[in-house]
């Protein structure tokens, strides 16, 4: 569920109506569209759990920042990951993608099996043999969409494998499987498991969610599965994809099989409370939990300065309101805040909405340019996110890079190293 925040404050603050005088900076954010869209999916409990991460290709969590990108193959990810900070982000969007042809989409957004071309199986082939994976076959049923809007007490799908919103396995294009190799290739154990049976791949034929927000999908990009969650079994997923271009696409194959060394490293898949701390984070009580099945009991606050002093927000996933979603202010107890500091009474779960204390909320922007601890790319919703995206982005690196990467992120490279050698031992490798 989504916490309500009252909008009686000036844009683009938004406060509790128990406003009170206090010394509020001014959003230092830039007002560019591409630093401030985020597009999510995923239900409260999979976006603030940090397993499942579906991704779309607009939006700016998922690129690496511009200060580490190479100046020939990640110029596309410089024009998406807008940093008001540097020169490079004059680059224009047209310049960079001129000239550039669309990929075949062959097998993209089809609802029914299909043969693969000869080339494209004896790729499917050479993958599972040299990764020990296995590349699920078109045509297999994997359930229904799941619309974002509908009213919150929907139940979920029923499935229907004859209804248009009926997910299918399909075939994939060549550049999915090309990028597909290279993240495997750049990821080393992290694509094992822990019981020793394959990393499932599963090409989807649509996102897992639809009528989205603003009348947005799911999206393209793949989301990971942990075993727990899919019947023992760990499984990567990827949406139709054939329109994100090198090095987007193969960067967030990293970022999810990251997610798969993180069950490896973790049995409970959260990281120690140090690395938590290094990287600008504090595990609070969840103040939204109810004790229903699967959700978590705790939640990543992130630490931001603000009027010299140190705040903690969670980060609330969008909803059909909301597209962008925004952080709420919360004590270390996980208790949630109103703008002058009070606490929010709360019903039910929910903050109480006849109470005139109401939670205060900073937008994407503000908490971009306050965060205590910066990060090597622009998601950083909770700890298991920064972590798999600093893994993605280590990982993808040549040895300079990873140097450099060393010297300049110190507390992110020193979590990733924990995580794989607790990974190293709990695979006996």
């Amino acid at each position: 569920m989504t916490a309500k925040t009252s909008t009686d404050a000036p844009a683009p603050v938004t406060t509790g109506s128990d406003n009170g005088a206090e010394n509020i900076e001014p959003l230092k954010g830039s007002t560019d569209p591409l630093i401030n869209r985020f597009d999510y999916a995923g239900g409260m409990r999979d976006y603030l759990s940090g397993i499942k991460s579906m991704s779309d290709p607009a939006a700016n969590r998922f690129l690496p920042d511009t200060s580490f990108a190479p100046d020939s193959s990640f110029q596309i990810a410089q024009t998406e990951a807008i940093n008001p900070n540097s020169a490079t982000d004059a680059i224009s969007v047209v310049a960079q993608l001129a000239g550039r042809a669309e990929r075949g989409r062959a097998g993209d957004r089809t609802t029914r099996p299909e043969q693969a071309d000869p080339l494209i199986q004896q790729k499917i082939n050479e993958l599972q043999t040299r990764f020990n994976i296995t590349i699920t076959p078109p045509g297999v049923f994997l359930g229904n969409q799941e619309n974002l809007c509908a009213s919150p007490g929907r139940d979920k799908p029923k499935d229907n494998p004859n209804a248009p919103s009926a997910i299918r396995s399909r075939v994939p294009t060549m550049h999915e499987l090309e990028s597909l190799d290279k993240a495997l290739q750049t990821t080393g154990d992290a694509a094992l498991t822990r019981d020793g049976s394959p990393l499932k791949v599963t090409f989807t034929n649509k996102p897992s969610e639809g009528g989205g927000r603003g009348g947005r999908t799911g999206g393209e990009g793949a989301f990971y599965l942990p075993p727990k969650e899919n019947n023992g079994v760990a499984e990567l997923r990827i949406n139709p994809s054939s329109r994100l271009l090198d090095p987007i696409l193969p960067h967030m194959l990293r970022h999810e099989i990251g997610h798969n060394a993180e069950v490896n490293a973790y049995t409970d898949g959260k990281h120690p409370n140090e690395v938590l701390e290094g990287l600008g984070f504090k595990s609070i009580p969840n103040p939204f939990y109810s004790g229903a099945p699967g959700e978590p009991s705790t939640l990543d606050a992130v630490r931001v300065k603000e009027n010299g002093k140190d705040s903690f927000y969670l980060r609330m996933p969008p909803d059909c309101q909301n597209p962008r979603g925004d952080w709420l202010r919360v004590n270390e107890n996980g208790q949630l805040l109103s703008q002058t500091g009070r606490l929010v009474p709360m019903r039910d779960g929910q903050p109480d909405p006849r109470s005139p204390i109401q939670p205060f909320s900073r937008p994407d922007a503000f908490i971009q340019n306050n965060i205590a601890v910066k990060h090597p790319t622009r998601y950083f919703d909770n700890v298991n996110e920064v972590i798999t995206e600093a893994f993605a982005r280590y990982s993808g690196l040549d040895d300079a890079g990873k140097a450099k990467f060393q010297n300049d992120f110190p507390n992110h490279y020193e979590a990733v190293r924990r995580m794989l050698e607790a990974q190293k031992l709990n695979l006996g490798r």
